[in-house]
């Protein structure tokens, strides 16, 4: 007697089986993709989404969001005093820079961007010693919003402002040697009105620090935001979260037996 048989295994929440030509929604066998990772993938296209047009930064292989606001200012919101304007390098490309040397934030934000539990990040660096620049989690006008600051010091602080005071404040120092006036990544992921906020090197999932903190639900998402015109970004993202599998599913098979007789 001999046996055929085929299995078919489905997700299990941790690693599962697919036919070996079966490919994820990135194009790229999913195998090994749990949800943490597929968020990633998913984050890393997302990023600079806002800055679909124009052409590519030469640096990153990406559009820029200093392209994007030289070319369509309309899609975004400047609030503050002073404006944004746009600059280049030739190890940046072209990228945005906070022109106010006032003391309050300058914040660019976004136009169309989702609300709700989100992925928010930017590029970011210092210009000098004299201000802040920072990632935009929330806001609702001038007066109000959130910003996760990086200063000249070395220290991550995310600051929660009502009519102009600070009513919620966290901060973490960077690791020793950190250079906020080279590019860094910020990212926040918020979930049920937390923020989760990191500054780390080229998004390599090694924080030099992170923060969590409490944000308004109902405040629009995303941005940068500057001081004394300190401030420069890139590639800023917006994305909707993954929906975390909390339940583990499972496992199926189907067993065909076939007999062969002499």
């Amino acid at each position: 007697m001999s046996c055929a048989r085929h299995v078919t295994v489905t997700r299990s929440g941790s690693g599962w089986i697919r036919p070996p030509r079966e490919r994820s929604e990135l194009g790229r066998t999913a195998d090994h993709d749990g949800p943490a990772r597929l968020d990633r993938r998913l984050a890393d296209r997302a990023r600079g989404r806002l800055d679909q047009r124009g052409s590519a930064d030469r640096t990153r292989g990406r559009l820029g969001l200093g392209e994007h606001l030289r070319r369509r200012p309309a899609d975004f919101d400047i609030l503050g005093h002073g404006s944004w304007t746009t600059e280049s390098d030739p190890d940046s490309g072209r990228y945005a820079r906070g022109r106010s040397r006032a003391t309050v934030p300058q914040l660019l934000l976004p136009r169309r961007a989702p609300d709700g539990d989100v992925r928010i990040e930017a590029d970011v660096r210092l210009r000098d010693d004299d201000g802040r620049v920072g990632l935009v989690l929330a806001s609702a006008g001038r007066s109000d919003h959130a910003v996760a600051w990086l200063d000249s010091t070395g220290t991550l602080s995310v600051e929660v402002t009502r009519d102009r005071k600070v009513v919620r404040k966290r901060t973490a120092r960077l690791h020793a040697n950190t250079d906020p006036r080279t590019w860094h990544s910020l990212t926040a992921e918020m979930r049920d009105g937390a923020a989760h906020v990191q500054v780390s090197s080229a998004m390599l999932d090694m924080p030099l620090a992170e923060l969590t903190v409490d944000v308004p639900k109902g405040w629009r998402r995303g941005g940068v935001a500057s001081t004394r015109g300190a401030g420069e970004a890139d590639n800023v993202g917006v994305t909707r979260l993954y929906t975390p599998v909390t339940v583990k599913q499972p496992v199926t098979a189907r067993f065909d037996y076939v007999r062969f007789s002499s």
